[in-house]
């Protein structure tokens, strides 16, 4: 005959046996967070951490990621300065095991692949005109708002409207749309072949209307 089974004690909450669920419940200070994140950067694991300062490791893991940050009780410095720490930690991770930071961004991706999209979609949207033309998303949007949302040449609304800038000196001269810019690069941004053009299309108009 078998011994009689033991039941662990379950915090139904968590799902987590009580001596274990205590760990999650336990508070860290201030001063105790640095020094797990100091510890992390100098190479220290986070199973080694979590022992260290008796919480699970899950636990160790959201407070030196900053994942549990911020909260009601955080200020805005310590968000920033908690974000900046957690990035340091990262880069520094990433430069020590640049094999496997490359295994896990792959299988990220493999398993991923709509997220990945979508915030390769984002990035370009809102820095490719800092690229190209050292404009920020926030620039081009108030020059955009200034506008009207319409084209500089014809007054047309078009959404979104192209950059307009001067080829020799890079200097942004307006936002246009799409026809009045390729327009613009087929006269080669020549004002005299406009003026030319313009001339053309008058004379045109007033031979046909005398016919």
């Amino acid at each position: 005959m078998g011994g009689r089974k033991v039941y662990q004690p379950v915090d139904l909450q968590r799902g987590l046996p009580i001596d274990e669920s205590a760990k999650w419940r336990r508070k860290l200070s201030p001063e105790q967070v640095d020094e797990m994140r100091r510890l992390c950067a100098a190479g220290m694991t986070k199973v080694a951490i979590a022992k260290q300062f008796g919480v699970s490791e899950t636990h160790a893991r959201q407070v030196i990621n900053g994942t549990k940050w911020p909260n009601e009780n955080t200020s805005p410095e310590k968000v920033v300065e908690t974000r900046e720490k957690r990035r340091v930690a990262q880069r520094q991770w990433r430069e020590r095991n640049r094999a496997q930071s490359r295994l896990v961004a792959r299988r990220y991706r493999e398993m991923n692949p709509d997220k990945v999209r979508e915030r390769q979609t984002a990035y370009r949207r809102r820095n490719f005109r800092k690229r190209l033309y050292g404009l920020t998303l926030e620039q081009f949007e108030a020059m955009s708002a200034a506008q009207d949302g319409k084209c500089t040449i014809c007054g047309q609304p078009e959404s979104p409207l192209h950059v307009d800038h001067d080829h020799v000196s890079g200097i942004i001269r307006g936002l246009l749309c799409d026809r009045c810019n390729k327009g613009l690069g087929a006269f080669r941004d020549n004002p005299e072949s406009c003026r030319a053009a313009a001339k053309y299309l008058e004379a045109s108009r007033r031979d046909a209307g005398a016919r």
